[in-house]
């Protein structure tokens, strides 16, 4: 069918969609000579798939050569699917065919997405993925096929999570050294707030009061993607597994020069780029976020503090009110802020994109396209859809430097 070329569009030219959303789109068939067609299918499909390999235990094998039993180590696979939209619709039917011209011929379609799809993502050794996949069938000749992926994100507004835009500081102390103790080096770190969207930055300041002996050197900070993929062993089904996975999506290092017995503060900020937001409402893989920040004094042992702290990623930015006399929260703990940001992963109700305000852009993701193959049931041969999730980028958002002045910060306990 050299004659012929094909593509799906979709109506919307960002082809991001929200769960429950119509999608429109159309099915474009360019010929060069005149060809018979009997029927166009399309096939919807939003599925999340996860599958790697795992060493689970020997067997004894015979070996010819040496003509004596030896163990090898069995290869299993652990694989996880669960679909969200699988439909399937003719939008041309002719049962003796049809001669079509030569020409542009379009063939518009429209379906909706389930309301609990979760969002679009591509990752190490699973993904959720949404596609469309028309079919063109000639009488006697082989039928073509043709793919074309979209992205899903369901809203998050980060002011449905009540402590989203408070301040996050988090304070430690540790005596330095190894055999031969250095002395105390106190710490305070602060981040603005811990509910954030891609096109923000985290603004980290660093307090340090270096009662030790040693020079502080450096201060690293690291925003780190953490996924966690769950699947059933192959060969035995009711075995199930999970594999977690760290990326880091951004990373900053600075030089300092903060001498012993003296005290100094930093500042360092790390940008967010399009990534996918917090989710959880998927059953065999789940993506949060976590900003580590590292403070590294001049020895060889036992020389550094570290910190951890749960970053939310959402789609809707957190509104920065102002209040003349502000009620300062009470402190929380880690334990609690922990526990609360799991909880709330689950995208809450949100307004639909077109009111965000300011408008925001939509870029794709920093990973890229994914590279796992394409786990189509009724193609065996689909190799990887070779698409690139889309997310939401807030460009020039002046609310992202802003420290919330409804509320008092959450302070970590130690």
């Amino acid at each position: 069918m050299s004659g012929m070329k094909a593509r799906i569009v979709y109506e919307s030219p960002s082809g991001v969609f929200i769960p429950g959303q119509n999608i429109c789109g159309s099915v474009i068939i360019e010929l060069t000579e005149h060809v018979l067609i009997r029927s166009i299918m399309l096939f919807v499909v939003g599925k999340s798939h996860t599958n790697w390999e795992c060493f689970s235990h020997y067997f004894n094998h015979f070996n010819d050569a040496t003509k004596k039993q030896e163990k090898k180590p069995e290869t299993n696979h652990i694989h996880g699917n669960e679909v969200y939209v699988d439909d399937k619709s003719i939008i041309f039917d002719r049962q003796d065919g049809e001669t079509l011209s030569a020409g542009t011929h379009k063939f518009d379609f429209v379906f909706s997405l389930p309301c609990n799809c979760p969002p679009s993502y591509e990752g190490q050794v699973g993904y959720n993925r949404y596609y469309c996949k028309a079919k063109i069938i000639r009488p006697r000749k082989p039928e073509k096929a043709v793919l074309s992926g979209f992205t899903v994100l369901p809203p998050f507004d980060l002011n449905t999570i009540h402590y989203a835009s408070s301040p996050v500081i988090k304070e430690e102390s540790k005596n330095l050294g190894f055999i031969i103790k250095q002395g105390q080096l106190d710490v305070k770190v602060r981040i603005q707030k811990f509910g954030f969207v891609p096109g923000e930055s985290i603004d980290i300041r660093v307090d340090i009061n270096n009662k030790s002996l040693l020079k502080v050197d450096d201060i690293e900070a690291k925003l780190m993607e953490n996924s966690i993929f769950e699947g059933y062993c192959s060969h035995y089904s009711r075995h199930q597994a999970n594999k977690k996975y760290n990326r880091t999506i951004d990373r900053i290092k600075k030089e300092v020069n903060i001498r012993a017995r003296k005290t100094g503060n930093e500042s360092l900020t790390l940008r967010i780029p399009a990534i996918v937001p917090s989710f959880n409402n998927c059953r065999i893989i789940q993506v949060n976020y976590t900003l580590k920040v590292k403070i590294e004094a001049h020895g060889y042992m036992n020389d550094s503090i570290d910190f951890e702290f749960p970053i939310l990623i959402g789609t809707h930015p957190t509104e920065q009110t102002s209040s003349r006399s502000p009620s300062p929260r009470p402190s929380i703990s880690a334990s609690f802020l922990e526990v609360s940001n799991s909880r709330f992963l689950t995208p809450p109700a949100s307004p639909f994109l077109g009111a965000f305000e300011p408008p925001p852009s939509y870029e794709e993701s920093m990973f890229g396209r994914g590279n796992m193959a394409l786990h189509d049931e009724e193609d065996a041969s689909s190799d990887c859809l070779n698409f690139a999730p889309r997310y939401l980028y807030y460009n020039n958002n002046t609310r992202s430097h802003s420290y919330s002045r409804s509320s008092g910060p959450i302070e970590f306990e130690k």
